[in-house]
């Protein structure tokens, strides 16, 4: 432990003597992250509209929802025995949304409410690339949405380990581009007990493609920082399931992301995010499948030897992540 945290300090001062002489000679700066010491809070919002075209006439064919979701965030960036960061980021708060149509047994799938507190841990190197990513089950939870079951629920995975922008080990002046390719494995956070006293069984296995281009546009002054204005256009490919009380959720999909950042180089610390988001997924699956028509009538179907029809969804995102104006330090 005491030889890697060695390392990573000898590379941060090697880092930062680089910047210094590329500032000095070129006007040019290296981009890392930093371990932060206090407490970082956010504002993340976003808007989803999402279409499931079934084919039918239009009056019947064309299932129509809007989703909002407004969250609070604390973040702490520490060093990790392995010489990662790890960015762990707690849902502090999350806006109410209307009842779902159907409801489940108690202890069978995590209601909306029940993400406050929960944290999830995105570890990335000195440079942005992802490691390795334990997300928050509640997010794949049917009762996270506000229509039961209908609508695109894995796709928020991919928003999370795209906030951070990775850079290459290169000295960057406005009007300079450079891509990243990754393939990241999404794993599940440990989730808090329920009252105390049990924890929901969740599973995840998925897989997700990224290439991005990134483009350093020009330095601004924001929330009190200088921050690197990052413009980016990404593409993706998502392949997933989430398992839960025997009930597995599956999606394929492909999509694109444009939007920008706001990086401040001196502290090593994502000062804000927005972007637009568009997927289109494929849809299915298997298991108990519980649908209500009224409070008091609910039709259950079992499909465990084979998935439903995959139902195609289009969905745009739009996303915004804002550093809190507060002093952030402790």
């Amino acid at each position: 432990m005491i030889l890697k945290r060695a390392g990573l300090i000898t590379l941060f001062s090697l880092l930062t003597l680089t910047v210094l002489w590329s500032d000095f000679l070129l006007g040019a700066e290296l981009f890392f992250y930093k371990p932060y010491k206090g407490t970082l809070h956010y504002d993340l919002t976003i808007h989803t509209h999402a279409l499931l075209d079934t084919g039918l006439p239009e009056q019947y064919g064309k299932i129509v929802r809007d989703h909002e979701d407004i969250m609070k965030l604390s973040q702490r960036v520490e060093e990790t025995e392995e010489g990662l960061l790890d960015i762990a980021t707690t849902v502090d708060k999350i806006n109410p949304v209307p009842p779902s149509r159907g409801f489940g047994p108690p202890g069978v799938v995590y209601k909306r409410e029940e993400i406050e507190g929960n944290t999830q841990h995105i570890k990335i190197n000195l440079l942005g690339k992802v490691e390795k990513a334990q997300v928050l089950p509640h997010i794949a939870s049917q009762y996270f949405w506000s229509n039961g079951q209908d609508g695109p629920f894995l796709d928020f995975y991919n928003i999370m380990i795209l906030l951070n922008p990775r850079f290459p080990l290169d000295l960057l002046e406005p009007g300079d581009s450079w891509e990243s390719e990754s393939e990241i494995e999404l794993g599940l956070a440990d989730p808090l007990p329920l009252a105390g006293l049990m924890v929901i069984r969740y599973e995840l296995e998925m897989t997700v493609q990224q290439k991005i281009k990134y483009t350093l546009l020009d330095f601004v002054e924001k929330k009190g920082y200088r921050c690197a204005r990052i413009s980016f256009e990404a593409e993706f490919k998502t392949d997933g399931v989430m398992y839960s009380s025997g009930n597995g959720r599956y999606v394929v999909g492909i999509g694109e992301s444009s939007g920008e950042f706001c990086f401040a180089p001196q502290e090593g610390i994502l000062v804000s995010a927005s972007m637009t988001h568009n997927t289109n997924e494929k849809i299915s699956r298997d298991g108990q499948i519980r649908t209500s028509l009224t409070p008091r009538e609910v039709i259950v179907l079992y499909a465990y030897d084979q998935t439903t029809v995959p139902l195609p969804w289009r969905s745009e995102r739009i996303v915004s992540l804002e550093l809190v104006e507060a002093p952030a330090s402790e």
